[in-house]
């Protein structure tokens, strides 16, 4: 038997196997870190999507509750019930119902707005579904809107950094 020509294939088995495990574990490992940046950056980005899309329905609704306000005001009411005025209300929470599932896990200890947002939409949602606002309900509602709008803003400042900088990372 041919010692020689064994060890020689079997080294250049060894050695062959051995280059194509290093090659195929780089490649991978490169795909594995590709796959979470296009990962983290999908999730930075629909993080951004449903930030956005409430803070554009949070400045709408105070825009309503403002007009609201207003009228109760110029009619010298402390209550309105809008099934007796037959009036509609204009107050809308689809955005924050859509998005506050993505919302509600944002790591927020930069800037905790989650519990004021929270506390507004829940506040809106009782006040459409029962049709009527007291003046100081009203009055308290764009306070703690007005609240978690600047929260809101301020944690939206840093997450267009962080999304600009996911972005770049790709």
């Amino acid at each position: 038997m041919d010692y020689t020509a064994l060890f020689s294939g079997l080294t250049g088995t060894l050695l062959g196997g051995t280059i194509t495990w290093l090659n195929t574990k780089y490649s991978l490992n490169m795909q594995f870190r590709e796959q979470e940046k296009r990962t983290e950056l999908n999730e930075v980005k629909q993080e951004y999507i449903a930030l956005n899309a409430v803070d554009k329905e949070l400045a709408y609704n105070l825009i309503q509750l403002r007009l609201i306000e207003e009228v109760m005001n110029n009619q010298s009411l402390n209550y309105m019930d809008l099934t007796e005025t037959q009036q509609k209300l204009h107050l809308k929470t689809d955005k924050w119902d859509k998005h506050s599932d993505i919302i509600e896990v944002i790591d927020t200890t930069t800037t905790n707005f989650l519990p004021t947002l929270q506390s507004f939409y829940i506040n809106v949602s009782l006040g459409i579904i029962n049709e009527h606002f007291q003046l100081k309900t009203v009055k308290e509602l764009i306070e703690l809107g007005l609240t978690a709008k600047v929260l809101l803003e301020d944690y939206l400042d840093i997450h267009r950094k962080k999304f600009a900088q996911a972005k770049s990372h790709k």
